[in-house]
């Protein structure tokens, strides 16, 4: 479920089916600039999350708010595409659990869980009370990471994210993933609604000064 910084430097238009590394193909940055832009990823992150994620304290928003903003850093993903995953997998439901079992923001069953918290070595916090959002949120970053560098798609780690890699590796060779195309349509819209609410959003206050 998720794509990269390229909206906020204004490479958004480009909206195709292979998402952008903006670490590389974006336009050096001195150290201020690329401050300012992560900075105000994580304002976006903060705003959405403490807008959306109501069965959460403040102090667990403002966990999950740098979860996304830090794991959208690493893999090169504007944070409105780790938002718009949320939105469409819980709703920002931190409690949320599917028919299959998936639980949390990003809806990982325990078994994935567990084995992407031995790969990259993350632990839940041991003083959490009921489901660790800030976890979740990690381990669903760094696995769709990890599922786009394995398809070298966007669209195709989107899939493998909501059915399994397994599944989408066998369809891409025997066909019928047509049926799967609508998951990554539904981040797609989420993420243009964040981007053009964030827009607007700065639009008004532009004319306000």
């Amino acid at each position: 479920m998720i794509l990269a910084r390229a909206t906020v430097l204004g490479v958004l238009s480009v909206l195709g089916a292979i998402a952008l590394d903006t670490r590389q193909s974006t336009p050096d940055l001195d150290d201020g600039a690329e401050a300012k832009v992560l900075s105000v990823d994580c304002q976006v992150a903060k705003r959405i999350v403490f807008q959306r994620a109501q069965n959460l304290t403040d102090w667990e928003q403002e966990r999950v708010a740098q979860a996304v903003c830090d794991e959208a850093q690493k893999a090169g993903y504007d944070v409105r595409w780790v938002l718009a995953v949320i939105e469409v997998e819980s709703d920002f439901d931190a409690r949320a659990v599917s028919q299959v079992g998936a639980r949390g923001l990003m809806q990982l069953t325990d078994v994935t869980a567990e084995y992407l918290a031995a790969l990259h070595g993350l632990s839940p916090r041991r003083d959490a009370v009921g489901p660790d959002a800030e976890w979740n949120v990690r381990l669903g970053v760094r696995y769709l990471a990890d599922l786009h560098r394995r398809f070298q798609d966007l669209d195709m780690a989107l899939m493998a994210y909501n059915a399994g890699p397994g599944k989408v590796r066998e369809l891409r060779t025997t066909g019928g993933l047509s049926t799967y195309r609508v998951y990554p349509a539904k981040v797609r819209q989420a993420f243009e609604r964040f981007h053009d609410e964030d827009r607007a959003r700065r639009e008004a206050m532009s004319l306000s000064k």
